[in-house]
């Protein structure tokens, strides 16, 4: 299969190509359907999100970031997932300049949101843990999203002047289709496309080793506040309590109080707030996590495919499954919540019990 790189103004498409296109949408029948699943799942789940903690939570930055995240998977199930679905069913017959380059534009702009988002939510994390429970405000926290966003608005438009109709001229039809990719229309187009993929994947590199390196250092905190809770839990008796009232920038204060004084209070709430800072930290590392190894696969086809590396007309399946990784993340986070929050799996629960109990109402 040959490409040509030369932007199509107008397309009038032949019967024959439509019959064509029609078979080639049944062999990436696979992928439209792995697609269609984590739309359908990512969008039921986020939802969820998105109510739980718009009406069931406290009014902290960590709502403010998880619920950011949600309706940029939301937009990701709405808009890019459907998208996808359409470039699959139309590899010969993709006609619309506009919508190609806004969708393309729209694809990389919500990837990039979430990343940014992400770091910030590590710099939270970092002056939670590590700065005696000191975290942005909700505030900020709004801020910094529409920032992250904006930014990474203005990061995908070079997408708006690479994306375009290509014609794809298929052997042994003599018949010449079009699809929606990333024009390459001479060595300086070529070059301008590499820097692009280039500078996206230096901004994925520079934020995983971030990331890395914030959430160590949240790491080796939470170590050595689990050492020394072990050591006072050890150095305790039945009779005799000595009650050290530990934080997580390790300032510690010794009482030979009862059990019950104010001063064992103020430890079992020091105690619990560092519990559940700790747990938050956990949940949204899982949650980068999830994002780094879904975004990989896509960004090392990219490249493979702009050394001309890339998968040859055998593995084509096995392309476009790669090239979408990236959609996992807006499917998974539902599920890290879950498993990982017990709250959100409560308030969950309860709103599921709720629902049934109005729906029997109407029976």
């Amino acid at each position: 299969m040959v490409n040509s790189s030369r932007p199509v103004p107008e397309i009038l498409l032949p019967d024959n190509l439509v019959e064509l296109n029609e078979r080639k949408s049944m062999m990436m029948a696979p992928v439209i359907s792995y697609v269609a699943i984590l739309m359908s799942v990512g969008f039921i789940g986020n939802s969820l999100v998105l109510y739980v903690y718009w009406f069931k939570t406290s009014r902290k930055a960590e709502r403010t970031f998880i619920m950011t995240l949600a309706i940029l998977d939301i937009i990701n199930c709405l808009l890019v997932m459907p998208f996808e679905m359409f470039d699959l069913t139309h590899q010969y017959t993709f006609d619309s300049v506009s919508t190609c380059k806004t969708m393309r534009v729209l694809e990389y702009s919500v990837i990039l949101a979430s990343g940014f988002v992400l770091v910030s939510v590590s710099f939270d994390r970092y002056f939670n843990i590590c700065k005696t429970f000191s975290e942005f405000s909700p505030r900020k926290a709004k801020v910094i999203g529409i920032v992250c966003a904006i930014i990474a608005t203005v990061l995908g438009l070079p997408a708006f002047h690479f994306a375009g109709i290509k014609e794809t001229y298929i052997e042994s039809t003599n018949l010449t289709g079009y699809e929606c990719s990333m024009l390459q229309a001479g060595p300086l187009e070529e070059h301008l496309l590499k820097a692009f993929y280039f500078c996206l994947a230096t901004i994925f590199l520079l934020c995983i080793v971030v990331l890395s390196f914030i959430y160590s250092l949240i790491g080796i905190r939470i170590r050595k506040w689990l050492i020394n809770r072990k050591l006072m839990q050890q150095q305790s008796t039945p009779s005799v309590r000595t009650h050290r009232i530990m934080s997580i920038d390790d300032d510690h204060r010794e009482s030979n109080n009862s059990e019950h004084s104010p001063s064992g209070s103020a430890r079992n709430s020091t105690t619990r707030t560092s519990v559940i800072s700790i747990r938050t930290a956990i949940i949204f590392f899982s949650v980068t996590a999830v994002f780094i190894i879904s975004f990989l696969p896509h960004i090392t086809v990219r490249f493979l495919q702009l050394l001309h590396m890339g998968f040859n007309g055998n593995s084509e399946l096995v392309y476009n499954f790669i090239v979408r990784s990236y959609l996992i993340n807006s499917a998974a986070n539902p599920f890290v919540y879950t498993i990982l929050n017990s709250r959100f799996r409560g308030k969950l629960k309860d709103t599921f019990r709720r629902c049934f109990r109005r729906s029997r109402c109407f029976v």
